[in-house]
Protein backbone atom coordinates (compact mmCIF):
# COMPACT_ATOMS: atom_id res chain seq x y z
CA UNK A 1 0.00 0.00 0.00
CA UNK A 2 1.30 3.62 -0.96
CA UNK A 3 2.41 6.32 1.72
CA UNK A 4 -0.11 8.50 3.01
CA UNK A 5 0.42 12.09 2.03
CA UNK A 6 -1.38 15.09 3.41
CA UNK A 7 -1.09 18.31 1.18
CA UNK A 8 -1.76 21.47 3.48
CA UNK A 9 -2.00 24.09 0.32
CA UNK A 10 -4.39 26.99 0.24
CA UNK A 11 -4.17 27.47 -3.44
CA UNK A 12 -6.81 24.72 -5.05
CA UNK A 13 -4.95 24.77 -8.44
CA UNK A 14 -1.26 23.98 -6.62
CA UNK A 15 -3.13 21.19 -4.43
CA UNK A 16 -4.57 19.63 -7.34
CA UNK A 17 -1.45 19.91 -9.59
CA UNK A 18 0.45 18.46 -6.77
CA UNK A 19 -2.16 15.65 -5.82
CA UNK A 20 -1.97 14.52 -9.61
CA UNK A 21 1.68 14.09 -9.63
CA UNK A 22 2.28 12.27 -6.28
CA UNK A 23 -1.01 9.97 -7.33
CA UNK A 24 0.86 8.95 -10.20
CA UNK A 25 3.62 7.99 -8.22
CA UNK A 26 1.59 5.83 -6.08
CA UNK A 27 0.57 7.88 -3.41
CA UNK A 28 -2.76 8.29 -1.32
CA UNK A 29 -3.59 11.94 -0.92
CA UNK A 30 -5.63 14.09 1.17
CA UNK A 31 -5.62 17.82 0.86
CA UNK A 32 -6.37 20.85 3.58
CA UNK A 33 -6.84 24.35 1.94
CA UNK A 34 -6.14 26.34 5.75
CA UNK A 35 -3.68 25.61 8.48
CA UNK A 36 -7.07 24.64 10.37
CA UNK A 37 -8.16 21.79 8.84
CA UNK A 38 -4.30 20.90 8.26
CA UNK A 39 -3.99 20.18 12.19
CA UNK A 40 -7.38 18.65 12.30
CA UNK A 41 -6.37 16.15 9.46
CA UNK A 42 -3.12 15.25 10.45
CA UNK A 43 -4.77 14.46 14.04
CA UNK A 44 -6.91 12.30 12.29
CA UNK A 45 -5.67 10.41 9.69
CA UNK A 46 -1.63 10.28 11.20
CA UNK A 47 -0.32 10.91 7.69
CA UNK A 48 3.27 9.60 6.20
CA UNK A 49 4.14 12.78 5.59
CA UNK A 50 3.06 16.39 5.43
CA UNK A 51 3.37 18.73 2.39
CA UNK A 52 2.88 22.44 4.14
CA UNK A 53 2.82 25.68 2.68
CA UNK A 54 4.11 28.21 4.42
CA UNK A 55 1.37 31.15 3.97
CA UNK A 56 -2.02 29.75 4.69
CA UNK A 57 -4.71 31.24 6.30
CA UNK A 58 -6.43 30.48 9.52
CA UNK A 59 -3.03 29.30 11.04
CA UNK A 60 0.32 29.80 9.30
CA UNK A 61 2.38 26.76 8.57
CA UNK A 62 5.36 27.42 10.88
CA UNK A 63 3.00 27.59 13.68
CA UNK A 64 1.26 24.94 12.61
CA UNK A 65 4.78 23.21 12.29
CA UNK A 66 5.69 24.12 15.86
CA UNK A 67 2.09 22.66 17.01
CA UNK A 68 3.20 19.28 15.24
CA UNK A 69 6.52 19.36 16.59
CA UNK A 70 5.66 19.93 19.71
CA UNK A 71 3.20 17.12 20.41
CA UNK A 72 4.63 13.95 21.16
CA UNK A 73 1.61 11.94 18.95
CA UNK A 74 2.44 13.42 15.89
CA UNK A 75 6.18 14.99 16.47
CA UNK A 76 7.62 11.93 14.50
CA UNK A 77 5.37 12.79 11.42
CA UNK A 78 7.84 14.69 8.42
CA UNK A 79 7.14 17.63 7.29
CA UNK A 80 8.16 18.74 4.01
CA UNK A 81 7.93 23.21 3.53
CA UNK A 82 6.43 24.13 0.02
CA UNK A 83 6.58 28.11 -0.32
CA UNK A 84 7.13 30.53 -2.27
CA UNK A 85 9.25 32.32 0.07
CA UNK A 86 12.99 31.72 -1.09
CA UNK A 87 15.13 33.59 1.24
CA UNK A 88 17.57 31.76 2.65
CA UNK A 89 16.38 32.67 6.32
CA UNK A 90 13.36 31.43 5.51
CA UNK A 91 14.55 27.95 4.78
CA UNK A 92 16.61 28.22 7.82
CA UNK A 93 13.64 28.66 9.88
CA UNK A 94 11.47 25.99 8.64
CA UNK A 95 14.30 23.79 9.23
CA UNK A 96 15.10 24.64 12.46
CA UNK A 97 11.35 24.47 13.30
CA UNK A 98 11.51 20.75 12.73
CA UNK A 99 10.88 20.55 8.62
CA UNK A 100 12.63 17.78 7.59
CA UNK A 101 12.78 20.07 3.80
CA UNK A 102 12.04 22.56 2.35
CA UNK A 103 11.11 23.05 -1.61
CA UNK A 104 10.22 26.45 -2.97
CA UNK A 105 7.62 27.48 -5.19
CA UNK A 106 7.18 27.40 -8.09
CA UNK A 107 7.74 23.72 -8.06
CA UNK A 108 10.11 21.51 -10.29
CA UNK A 109 8.79 18.57 -9.59
CA UNK A 110 11.31 15.77 -9.97
CA UNK A 111 13.14 17.82 -7.20
CA UNK A 112 9.94 16.97 -5.00
CA UNK A 113 9.76 13.48 -5.25
CA UNK A 114 13.20 12.96 -4.58
CA UNK A 115 12.47 15.34 -1.50
CA UNK A 116 10.06 12.89 -0.86
CA UNK A 117 11.58 9.64 -1.57
CA UNK A 118 14.96 11.14 0.61
CA UNK A 119 12.77 11.50 3.68
CA UNK A 120 10.81 8.05 3.24
CA UNK A 121 14.04 6.26 2.56
CA UNK A 122 15.57 8.33 5.82
CA UNK A 123 12.58 7.36 7.97
CA UNK A 124 13.20 3.32 7.48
Amino acid sequence: MGKRILIVEDEKDMADVIRQLLEREGYHIDIAYDGEEGLEKIKATMPDLVLLDVMLPKLDGRDLLKIVKNDKDLMGIPILMVSARSEQWDRELGLELGAEEYVEKPLDSARLLRKISNIFTKKR
